[in-house]
């Protein structure tokens, strides 16, 4: 039963938090876009980094992605849409608390060494950024 509570909470910071953006209602359909889209180009790109740097069941290594960022999405979520405004600092920062969580889900779900998780997760998060807002600008 704990396991269904901890999954709606991930759904809800994952979903809830571009709905309600400083004084501004967004709707559903356009959070949805806003949250989802990202969500789904983050997993593809950071699942092919993952795969090809860490030789393990490629199952496992998807699972992992998906759980990495289903942790990881609220944090950025907040960044960019939570604080009322579109700032450059917020991304960076979040960006950056991204990084250290994400190579240190890592680190301990694949077990492998420090600097490793710290170079894929530099590169995983590096891709994910450049390519997946590249694509979404001609998207959205």
């Amino acid at each position: 039963m704990e396991k269904n509570k901890l999954s709606l909470l991930l759904i809800l910071g994952i979903f809830l938090v571009p709905l309600v953006s400083a004084d501004i209602i967004t709707p559903p359909s356009i959070a949805l876009a806003m949250v989802a889209l990202p969500l789904l180009f983050t997993i593809i790109i950071e699942f092919a980094v993952l795969a090809i740097a860490i030789k393990q069941k490629i199952l496992k290594v998807l699972l992992y992605t998906v759980l990495i960022n289903a942790v990881t999405n609220p944090l950025i979520n907040l960044a960019v849409y939570g604080f009322g405004s579109y700032n450059p600092l917020y991304i960076i920062v979040g960006e950056f608390i991204v990084f250290i969580v994400e190579f240190l889900l890592i680190k301990l779900l694949f077990k492998i060494k420090w600097w490793k998780a710290i170079v894929i997760s530099l590169v995983a998060n590096i891709a994910s950024f450049f390519i997946g807002g590249w694509i979404l600008m001609g998207i959205l």
